[in-house]
């Protein structure tokens, strides 16, 4: 994490701010609200989108304090989201932690991703600008989207590559991509210059998927059971009895002697070396994108997250 703070260091003060605001959202009457809040808010995350909103807002020149704002709306949207997921996807650990379906269970922690979304919605109202609340309600609709469309490619064993991108384009690309646009948005620039900042966070929110997805196979959690990038790689180079016990895998469920398995080939076959390239690839365009920009201490910082987010532990 000290890479990260040497990145975010033209937004520390911002992101203070940021921090606090965040801790202050979440505090209910209810303390059972409150402590389950804290269990996934403390709990180490990165705050990328947060700063992604902060950044992008500064290299656009903005210096009032609404970024900090949304900025606080984007890391409660982000923290719902990864309770809802966890609670469809049945998982243990988040962070190093137990999840909160499995610390309180999953009407529990449901309805705790609900209260953080009603928390992000009330800040965003208080912004009180249409093209803010359109822009972040657009992002939330297509993560729905796209965690539909993972569930129905999954079920009916979709493997096609350019599906997987559209798909994560929607779950994960598309709120990258907000974050940076609210930032670019609050700067005043002009449409053109926001769109620039928006396919930035939309091609780093593609190779962070990516990069992720790659992070689940080769962990000793045995993170299977989706049709990621490396999988999908795999299975196209694999002999049909490969491909049959891959499958197979990914329906059933693994014992440690099938990941270690299903790694070996997905290595064999340089699946994993390939979806590195393709992340890669990414994160090219992302730092292409930002050429335009005016120099600057924070348009560095967004090259270096660049940067940060293709080396996370591949």
């Amino acid at each position: 994490m000290d890479e990260l703070v040497e990145i975010y260091e033209p937004i520390k003060d911002k992101l203070k701010e940021t921090e606090e605001c965040i801790q202050q959202s979440i505090i209910s009457e209810c303390e059972d609200v409150t402590s389950a809040c804290k269990h996934i808010i403390n709990a180490g995350g990165k705050r990328i989108r947060p700063a992604l909103v902060l950044l992008s807002a500064k290299v656009c020149g903005y210096k009032g304090k609404r970024d900090i704002d949304l900025a606080t709306a984007a890391e409660l949207i982000h923290t719902a989201t990864l309770i809802h997921d966890d609670v469809i996807d049945e998982a243990s650990l988040r962070r190093g932690k137990q999840t909160l379906n499995l610390k309180f269970g999953n009407r529990r922690a449901i309805l705790t991703g609900d209260f953080l979304y009603t928390k992000a919605i009330s800040i965003i109202l208080q912004d009180q600008s249409i093209e803010i609340m359109k822009t972040i309600f657009s992002a939330i609709s297509k993560i729905c989207e796209g965690e539909i469309e993972q569930t129905l490619r999954n079920n009916s064993r979709e493997i096609r590559e350019e599906g997987y991108i559209e798909m994560i384009k929607n779950k994960t690309a598309s709120f990258f991509s907000c974050c940076c646009e609210l930032g670019a948005m609050l700067g005043n620039l002009k449409n053109q210059e926001v769109s620039v900042l928006k396919t930035f966070g939309m091609n780093l929110g593609l190779a962070f998927q990516i990069v992720d997805d790659i992070l689940d196979v080769v962990s000793t959690n045995g993170g299977f059971g989706n049709f990621t990038l490396p999988i999908i790689y795999g299975l196209r180079q694999a002999s049909l009895n490969e491909r049959k016990r891959i499958l197979k895998i990914l329906d059933k469920g693994s014992n440690e002697e099938d990941m270690k398995w299903l790694v070996n080939i997905l290595k064999n076959y340089q699946a994993i070396e390939y979806a590195k390239t393709v992340a890669k690839g990414y994160i090219d365009q992302a730092k292409d994108n930002l050429k335009t920009l005016p120099n600057c201490t924070s348009k560095d910082s967004l090259i270096k997250l660049s940067d940060f987010v293709i080396k996370r532990r591949i």
